[in-house]
């Protein structure tokens, strides 16, 4: 899952392949498996045309309140700068078969105000929808998951190490295969399967150190509000790719699931020494309840926005960091 923003328009989806080969930022769930019914109900799918979900498929995000969406800010960016309408697709596994799914229109796109889409640092945004999610129509196939909060985060450092990634991307990396599904399908106008599912696919990753020592990423390229996943197995690899952009990652062997990480950047898919990088959610804890729950959130003091995410700063993070630098993968580096 590298990069995971996957087609706008022809030329939206020729832009985002770009910009995934060149600079790590496309994904897809390479080596995954296909999801079971309401297996990841948090999981929505951001769509340019309501009446064709899967041939307009862009990118994924997570629901996490009635009417909100946590995805990548480089997935929404160019959608903004087009100044196109665009949709969220709920409670669909299948992208073709959206009975039981629904389809609520984006009311405005709030990315993250210290975005820098030179390093992809603070690649993060809040979807606002027209409406509210129906969970009593969508039934189990509908659920919000909860986002990490550095406090957690900070708890569960040493003991969380399996992560789990989803999404709609591509089947194969097309830049470092010369497939004849690669040939055939890459960079057509039309979607088709084999290269592009039309079911949501899932992949278990294990959390890896950005910037240890084999990895092939520089310090530069790394910040503190990012994390990286990595193949738990080198004869079999797996990661997100292109199309994944948006997509959530998460902890499932807590009391419940958490939203860790949002799919961001990569070099490549599944490629030895380069794990996929994204978004660290609990360093945005503030950031988004202050748009999920704004009567209750205090403002945050000035003096904490220097840290550029919205988390906890100060002695937590150095801390935090001193724990991230002694373990074996942590959060370096976005899908």
């Amino acid at each position: 899952m590298k990069k995971y923003s996957l087609i706008f328009s022809l030329l939206l989806f020729s832009f985002t392949q770009f910009v995934w080969a060149n600079t790590a930022l496309q994904a897809r769930i390479i080596n995954g498996n296909t999801t079971t019914e309401a297996q990841i109900p948090w999981q929505v799918a951001v769509v340019l045309d309501p009446l064709k979900p899967y041939q307009s498929y862009h990118c994924s995000g997570s629901l996490v309140a009635d009417h909100w969406v946590v995805t990548a800010a480089h997935c929404i960016e160019p959608l903004e700068k087009q100044n196109s309408d665009y949709y969220i697709l709920i409670g669909a596994q299948n992208l073709q078969s959206i009975q039981l799914g629904q389809i609520i229109k984006v009311k405005k796109a709030h990315i993250h105000e210290k975005y820098n889409n030179r390093i992809y640092d603070n690649d993060i945004a809040l979807l606002e929808l027209e409406g509210d999610v129906d969970f009593i129509k969508c039934d189990r196939n509908c659920q919000t998951i909860d986002i990490m909060n550095p406090i957690l985060e900070q708890q569960n450092a040493l003991i969380v190490n399996m992560v789990q990634i989803a999404g709609w991307g591509v089947l194969e990396d097309c830049d470092n295969t010369q497939s004849q599904t690669c040939k055939d399908y890459e960079g057509k106008s039309i979607r088709n399967p084999a290269l592009y599912p039309i079911t949501l696919r899932y992949t278990t990753l294990k959390l890896a150190n950005c910037l240890s020592s084999s990895s092939l990423y520089s310090a530069q390229q790394i910040t503190q509000n990012m994390l990286c996943a990595e193949s738990p197995m080198q004869d079999s690899l797996t990661d997100a790719c292109y199309g994944d952009s948006g997509a959530g990652l998460t902890i499932n062997n807590l009391e419940k699931p958490y939203l860790l990480g949002i799919a961001s950047w990569g070099v490549g898919c599944a490629r030895v020494g380069y794990p996929g990088v994204y978004t660290r959610v609990a360093n945005y804890s503030d950031w988004i309840n202050n748009y999920l729950h704004p009567s209750t959130i205090p403002e945050q003091k000035t003096s904490q926005t220097n840290q550029s995410g919205g988390g906890s700063v100060g002695i937590f993070m150095i801390l935090l960091l001193v724990i991230l630098a002694s373990t074996r993968g942590r959060f370096i580096k976005s899908v």
